[in-house]
């Protein structure tokens, strides 16, 4: 089958192209063909259109205290300079003239997911996600571990209403935390089913092959003495827990900060490759994250980690991961700086037992 693969997006967040990234592997590997309906993240802003723009983002940064930068575009080309490579290399795209040049000979099935996909303030509208330009193609529709990123409802009364009578039209809908199933009951009319986020769909082999070899054999065959940290924003109490960690553990650290915050030099903010990510996390002795996806590859590679929670929110779908994996044994509690055992047989059982079930989920596509 065709199959177009919707999701956010892309930019430098690890975790949403690693995702999208497994998500059409494992397509492929089922032997489907699948493209992601997004495009390269590269902005341009024409010259001439420069100074008005620049004017307009000085006022709003100002005199409105809004967080913007005034060269945005040069900003984000710079931060995406080795995360695009791997796009490049990695995801097959389609569509990147728009979701208005798609036609519905394109695809068999339109796969939405996983990641945050149903956050409405990630979208200009929100019915994208919920295959609104595709709402007369005789097509299937399938939403695989959607996120609402949020544990309680964002959505506006038109917004609810509107996406309810779209989701209606999905043949298969799963959703990736347990307070989301409730979500949809209550708000959407639609029942769901809980399926593991694709990056527990493919094994740690298959991550260690997209690193360079000699980083490969580093990760496979040994771990350093390294404390592996990947935090999203730059927090001060955050890198206190790290450093004390690496201290009482005579551990050295390797950090990878995500934070775009305007004051920060733009030295600070380009991320580095998506390998260093990977291999970084699989050659560690401890990983130190308030990222969900930080959390899964720590537990794929089997490595001892402490989930922070992220300053912005979002700690059900980190608990509700811990839960699937018998890490956590209450789902409402607030993360501490408990080390979790990945590398217990009992949690990668767990692993496998979610994995199959995704992929007899996904198998149910054609």
């Amino acid at each position: 089958m065709e199959i177009g693969i919707l999701t956010l997006p892309f930019n430098t967040n690890y975790g949403g192209i690693l995702q999208a990234y497994a998500l059409q592997t494992v397509l492929e590997q089922m032997g489907h063909h699948a493209s992601h309906i997004n495009r390269l993240p590269h902005h341009y802003l024409p010259p001439l259109l420069r100074p008005v723009a620049y004017a307009k983002r000085l006022v709003e940064r100002y005199l409105q205290g809004r967080r913007k930068r005034i060269r945005f575009e040069a900003y984000h080309n710079a931060i995406v300079q080795h995360t695009n490579p791997f796009i490049a290399q990695h995801i097959h795209l389609v569509g990147q003239e728009g979701i208005s040049s798609l036609q519905a000979k394109d695809f068999d099935a339109i796969v939405v997911g996983s990641d945050q996909v149903w956050r409405p303030e990630f979208w200009s509208d929100i019915t994208t996600p919920y295959l609104q330009f595709a709402r007369e193609w005789p097509i299937r529709r399938i939403a695989y571990a959607a996120s609402f990123g949020l544990g309680t409802w964002q959505y506006t009364e038109a917004q609810t209403c509107q996406c309810a009578e779209l989701l209606a039209r999905f043949d298969l809908v799963s959703v990736r935390e347990e307070a989301a199933i409730a979500l949809c009951r209550q708000h959407l009319g639609r029942e769901a089913v809980l399926m593991p986020d694709p990056t527990l769909l493919l094994r740690r082999e298959d991550y260690l092959q997209l690193l360079p070899e000699g980083s490969r054999l580093l990760s496979q065959d040994t771990t350093t003495s390294t404390l592996f940290a990947y935090l999203l924003g730059d927090s001060d109490g955050d890198r206190a827990v790290i450093d004390k960690l690496a201290q009482e553990r005579g551990l050295r650290t390797h950090a990878i900060i995500a934070d775009d915050s305007p004051g920060r030099p733009l030295s600070a903010c380009v991320r580095p490759p998506m390998e260093e990510w990977i291999g970084g996390i699989a050659s560690s002795s401890l990983v130190v994250t308030n990222s969900f996806h930080g959390c899964v590859l720590a537990c794929i590679f089997g490595k001892p980690f402490i989930a922070l929670a992220h300053q912005q929110g979002g700690v059900s779908r980190i608990l509700s991961l811990l839960h699937s994996l018998g890490l956590e044994e209450n789902p409402t509690t607030l993360l501490s700086s408990t080390i979790y055992d990945a590398g217990q047989p009992a949690v990668q059982q767990r692993i496998e037992l979610l994995r199959q079930q995704g992929l007899d989920f996904l198998s149910r596509i054609q």
